[in-house]
């Protein structure tokens, strides 16, 4: 037949026994980091640590720019005038003086004429930058003007050299040619007139003119030669110059 209806609970046993503890769960995961907390208060401060060692000394520096100059101080007093020197000093005079500085730096009690200072009849060979414009009177010596043997057969040239000089004139003969001839004073003659000779009666000469080198000399030029040119026919022609130094 059809089951039953439950029937009414019983009433609660009493508790058993606590079991055992079963083992232990694995960790669980770390959880987030928290918040950082305040800081602290500050602590006391330490005691004062012992004084280290002095550090080497830097480099120096550059020195630094000049001032600038100072104003010019005062002109000091004009100091009071000698005592007047001795008078009438001549070439043979000693003269006493009171530590007189020589130009050499040393001092002398006696100043003697001619040795410590130029006496008037001194030769002047202490005397230096002397203007010749000043010469009044009197003759310079010719050894004075110039090397060389200074005498009548010699001259001064513009380089002070006394020099021997030549008077008169010389003939110079060129060389024959059948169409130019030439003849050159030696230097530094001056050519002062010339002409040529012709082997016969049948030489046409073109030119017979003064030349300087050879070259037929022109309007304010000094000819140092002479030049005749030749037709080239009948024969040969010989210039000649005449040189004057």
């Amino acid at each position: 037949g059809p089951q039953g209806t439950t029937g009414a609970t019983g009433a609660q046993g009493p508790q058993g026994d606590i079991g055992p503890q079963g083992p232990a769960g694995a960790p669980g995961a770390t959880g987030a980091q928290g918040a950082t907390g305040a800081q602290g208060a500050t602590g006391e401060t330490g005691a004062t640590g012992a004084k280290g060692d002095k550090g080497d000394t830097g480099a120096q520096g550059p020195q630094g720019t000049t001032g600038a100059t100072g104003a010019q101080g005062p002109q000091g007093a004009t100091g009071a005038t000698g005592a007047t020197g001795p008078n009438a000093i001549s070439a043979t005079t000693t003269t006493t003086f009171n530590d007189l500085l020589k130009g050499n730096g040393t001092n002398v009690t006696t100043a003697t004429a001619g040795t410590d200072y130029l006496t008037p009849t001194g030769s002047g060979s202490g005397l230096t930058n002397l203007n010749a414009g000043a010469f009044s009177s009197g003759t310079v010596a010719t050894a004075r003007l110039g090397s060389g043997t200074a005498n009548n057969t010699t001259v001064l040239r513009g380089d002070n050299t006394w020099t021997a000089f030549t008077t008169g004139a010389n003939v110079v003969v060129g060389t024959a040619s059948n169409n130019t001839s030439t003849a050159t004073c030696t230097a530094p003659g001056k050519a002062v007139g010339g002409g040529f000779t012709a082997s016969n009666t049948n030489v046409f000469v073109k030119e017979s003119v003064p030349a300087v080198n050879g070259t037929a000399a022109t309007t304010g030029q000094t000819p140092n030669s002479w030049r005749v040119t030749n037709s080239g026919s009948g024969g040969s022609v010989t210039a000649y110059v005449v040189c004057a130094n």
